[in-house]
């Protein structure tokens, strides 16, 4: 399999190798949902939209029990996580015309030209 000669490079069995399919597959779910709602909401085109930022938490664990053998019970908990996706609109990019305007450079040494330091009169 593909995925498992990707582990060759970094000397890790062939059972350990790979991506992880689930966290994968819950991704794209989340990707997916989001480009639905923001079709939705009037962004038609898909070259509009930017990843800003995901961020993912640990939720609090849920607690269920397994029966075990002589009458024992055991704990039975999930790892659950919040993950928050944001997506922004790409901006359009506004191209900058020359204009006359002096630069604070420019204000400076101007300013340099005609007060002397020290202030006082001459």
């Amino acid at each position: 399999m593909l995925l498992f000669s990707q582990g060759k490079n970094v000397s890790a069995p062939g059972s350990q190798a790979g991506w992880p399919r689930n966290a994968t597959k819950e991704m794209l779910a989340l990707l997916k949902n989001a480009e639905a709602s923001a079709t939705s909401k009037g962004l038609d085109n898909d070259s509009e939209l930017l990843v800003s930022s995901i961020v993912c938490n640990q939720a609090p664990k849920g607690r269920r029990r397994t029966y075990r053998a002589h009458g024992r019970i055991g704990p039975y908990k999930s790892t659950p996580a919040h993950v928050n996706l944001v997506l922004k609109q790409k901006e359009k990019r506004v191209v900058k015309t020359k204009t006359s305007t002096p630069t604070v450079r420019k204000l400076k040494a101007a300013a340099r030209k005609y007060i002397k330091v020290g202030g006082g009169d001459e």
